[in-house]
C-alpha cells in the first residue's frame, strides 16, 4: 500500500512541477504580448511620421518647382 501512496505522492508532486511551469510561461507569455503591443505601436508612430516626413518633403520639393519655374518665366519676359 505504502508504494501506492509514494506513487500519488510522486505524482502530485509532477503535477505541481506542471502547473508551476504552466503559470511561468502565461508569465511569459503575457509580457511577450505586451512587447508585440509597444512594438507594434512604435512602428505605426514612425510609419505616420515617414508619411507626413513624405508629405512635407513632396510639398517642398513642389514649390521648390513652382518657384524655379516663375523664376524662368520672369527672366523671358
Amino acid at each position: 500500500m505504502s508504494g501506492v501512496q509514494g506513487g500519488l505522492g510522486e505524482h502530485k508532486r509532477d503535477i505541481l512541477k506542471l502547473r508551476e511551469e504552466v503559470n511561468g510561461l502565461t508569465v511569459k507569455s503575457a509580457s511577450h504580448e505586451v512587447d508585440i503591443q509597444k512594438n507594434s505601436d512604435a512602428v505605426r508612430k514612425m510609419e505616420k511620421q515617414r508619411n507626413m516626413d513624405e508629405q512635407n518633403w513632396k510639398a517642398q520639393n513642389s514649390n521648390s518647382n513652382n518657384n524655379q519655374q516663375q523664376q524662368q518665366q520672369q527672366q523671358q519676359q
